[in-house]
This record gives structure tokens, sequence and C-alpha cells, in this order.
């Protein structure tokens, strides 16, 4: 795994390797934009990730945005076993912002996002957090627990419904003059 400095979820992968990751397995045409990636790490769950074709320089290297990475839980350096995983597309996906300051940005950003979204991710797990970027801020999203999608993974798609649950900061309390 090596972090780069890019604006979205997807990995990027070295041509060779994608030849070789996807011959593997007979995956070599999809109707989808994106291919699911399982990428298995020694003595924890396997995460996915998404290739829209990214190219990185160097084989045997999957590139990756280091707040994405850091919500799977990879390391920089890390060494890792990449597969071609076939994820079922989602019709409607809940997430929830992180905070009530990522929602904030969700919520004064909704166009944005929704214009967007699919250039930054497409392959989500349940419970699964990950970053959005919007217009320089990079607000956090978790895929709701109680979300229907059960598979390890799968994916969105141009006609998946997206359900941002609401979050407010709480009024303050009343201060009383004491007259």
């Amino acid at each position: 795994v090596e972090f780069c400095e890019r604006s979205s979820c997807y990995a990027a992968l070295h041509s060779s390797d994608a030849t070789e990751i996807f011959k593997a397995t007979g995956l070599t045409q999809t109707r989808h934009f994106c291919r699911a990636l399982r990428v298995q790490c020694t003595g924890r769950d396997d995460a996915f990730v998404g290739w829209i074709g990214d190219q990185c320089l160097s084989p045997g290297v999957m590139q990756m945005a280091k707040p994405f990475a850091e919500c799977l839980g990879l390391e920089e350096g890390e060494q890792i076993e990449v597969f071609s995983h076939s994820a079922p597309l989602a019709r409607s996906v809940m997430v929830q912002p992180n905070s009530i300051d990522d929602f904030e940005v969700v919520e004064l950003q909704a166009t944005f996002i929704e214009e967007n979204l699919l250039k930054q991710v497409s392959v989500l797990m349940p419970g699964m957090a990950f970053p959005v970027w919007v217009h320089g801020l990079v607000a956090m999203l978790r895929v709701d627990p109680a979300d229907a999608n059960t598979s390890p993974c799968f994916m969105l798609g141009l006609d998946t419904e997206l359900a941002i649950e609401s979050r407010r900061r709480s009024e303050g309390v009343p201060i009383s003059s004491g007259s």
C-alpha cells in the first residue's frame, strides 16, 4: 500500500497488476464503470475498494488516498494481496455523517455531493466509514449499520438512492438573566 494525493476512495494499480488480477478470475468485462477489489491483510478482515482504471507507476503497489486507507485500517508500506470481487449493485444506501461538523458540510454542499459522489467512491461495506472531499474539506460518512445491504461489499451506481441521516447541533440551554 502506498499513500498518494488523490481526492477519492478509488485505488490505483499498475497496468500489469490490473491485467493479472482480472485475468485470474475471468472478470475482464463489466457493465459498471468500477470494479471491486478484495484487499486481504494478514490478521484482519478483508477490505473492499473500487478501481476505475487509475494507473500507478510502480508494479506491485496499490495506491490510495491516506484518509481512505486509514478508514480501512491500512498503513503505508503494508503488504497486501488483491483479488477481483463480484459485488452486487445497491438499490439504496443509508449513510450517516460521523459528526455534527461533517453533517454541516454535507448539508451545505448536498448538491455538490450528489453530483460528484460517484467520482469519489463506488464500493462500500456495511458499517464502513469513508471520506468525501468537498471543496478542499473532508467530511466523513459512515454506512448506517441498519442499512439493508448485507453482503460483504456492494456498489453504488447511477440509480442507487443515497439517503443521508440528518444530525443537528443541539440547541443551547437558555440562560436566564436572574432578574
